[in-house]
């Protein structure tokens, strides 16, 4: 998307209470020519009935935000856009759909998004039941529910790989790595387990291999070959002196979040080829480029350039206020959607990694704990069901004019 100018000045000419929208024309104060939908934030004074300032660079300050969406922009500089009110928070969700346990991670592939559940039993709340819900996400203002897979004590992470979903089991009392033939997503079945004491914390799958971080009373990561879905075998083994919270599969490189820092491992040999001593407990890691981004428990993001493998250095960091510990990050392009429990996903700008800047949030009203992202929609799996927003990187804009 281009950059347009960075400050325009609004006359509000409309309202159309029907629609819940505002009609505004703009004119630029520098030289700017699109033809693309781009996205706006203006101040709270732009919620009246005059002329105001709108800032370009999505800025923050925790107050009532409006969004604009502008179709186009002439040769003499004047925009059109359209305001959607949205209070206390960036667009609202444009689709939801309830979950029968509470969600703690989702994963999106083709249509379709895996989200895995995991609650306390009514009777007792430390007994814990799981499972793996499959939701239909073809049209993103009506998700909805297709079938879904009741099994384990607690499933943490999914990873999804050709018709097989593969559910990461976790609880101190015992786990498993599941196998799920997912080829029916009304009708998903259990096709093997692979069971360790402890059970299994997470998982990613690449070229019929399962990556799997091992849960209570372990440490490390563990390779099995799934390539025999019916029969998982471990073929190599690596120990990590900490618990590992996250992992990347990432072109011939792992990428392992750990309690006691960041472990880049060579996805052949599984030597340890680089290392990050992280200040605090990670718990969950994404890789774009030559950056890694790694996330504490307690809600610090810390930015690491990878470029030099043996010796990974940490070049910006950001403190983000959250009551949970996300399970799942998500970057793309210039910008990484951070969960952060009940202040909602934090949108971040990192394009400068020495000073990633707040830009935007998503706002729900349970605590969001994971998130994917594809080209148009975020989908983030909170303590309230699932909730689909409009990204950032979309280059349709026109889903943000939704209101409720």
């Amino acid at each position: 998307m281009k950059r347009l100018f960075t400050k325009t000045t609004l006359w509000i000419i409309g309202w159309l209470p029907a629609l819940g929208l505002i009609l505004v024309l703009g004119k630029a104060s520098s030289n700017a020519a699109v033809s693309e939908p781009f996205i706006y934030t203006a101040s709270p004074d732009c919620m009246q009935f005059s002329s105001c300032e709108l800032q370009t660079s999505l800025g923050f300050d925790n107050e009532v935000y409006a969004v604009g969406i502008g179709a186009s922009i002439t040769n003499n500089l004047t925009a059109t856009v359209y305001l959607p009110i949205v209070a206390n928070n960036f667009p609202l969700a444009i689709g939801h759909v309830d979950m029968p346990w509470l969600p703690q991670d989702i994963t999106v592939v083709n249509g379709h998004a895996y989200v895995a559940l995991c609650e306390g039993i009514p009777e007792n709340p430390y007994v814990f039941r799981g499972g793996l819900q499959i939701v239909d996400i073809s049209s993103p203002t009506l998700p909805s529910k297709l079938g879904s897979y009741v099994g384990g004590y607690c499933v943490w992470e999914t990873a999804v790989n050709g018709k097989y979903a593969y559910v990461a089991d976790v609880s101190s009392r015992g786990g498993s790595l599941m196998i799920v033939d997912i080829s029916d997503p009304i009708s998903p079945s259990l096709v093997s387990s692979w069971s360790l004491f402890g059970g299994v914390s997470n998982v990613a799958v690449a070229e019929g291999h399962a990556y799997v971080g091992l849960g209570y009373w372990g440490a490390g990561l563990i390779v099995l070959d799934v390539s025999i879905p019916t029969n998982p075998t471990v073929v190599r083994e690596h120990p990590v002196s900490e618990f590992v919270e996250d992992i990347v599969v990432h072109t011939n490189r792992i990428y392992l979040a750990a309690s006691n820092g960041l472990h880049i491992l060579d996805r052949t040999t599984l030597n340890e080829i680089g290392f990050y001593p992280a200040p605090e407990r990670l718990s969950s890691v994404a890789v774009q480029g030559e950056y890694v981004y790694v996330v504490s428990r307690y809600g610090n993001l810390y930015i690491v350039d990878i470029s030099d493998l043996a010796n990974p250095t940490e070049i910006g960091s950001y403190d983000i206020t959250t009551d949970y510990s996300p399970v799942d990050i998500a970057v793309v392009g210039k910008y990484l959607y951070f969960p952060a429990g009940y202040n909602g996903v934090r949108i971040l700008d990192v394009s400068a990694p020495e000073a990633p800047i707040e830009v935007a949030f998503y706002s729900m009203p349970g605590a969001a704990y994971s998130v994917a992202v594809d080209w148009n929609y975020a989908y983030v799996a909170n303590s309230d069901g699932v909730s689909i927003f409009a990204s950032l990187r979309s280059t349709n804009h026109t889903s943000l004019l939704h209101s409720e």
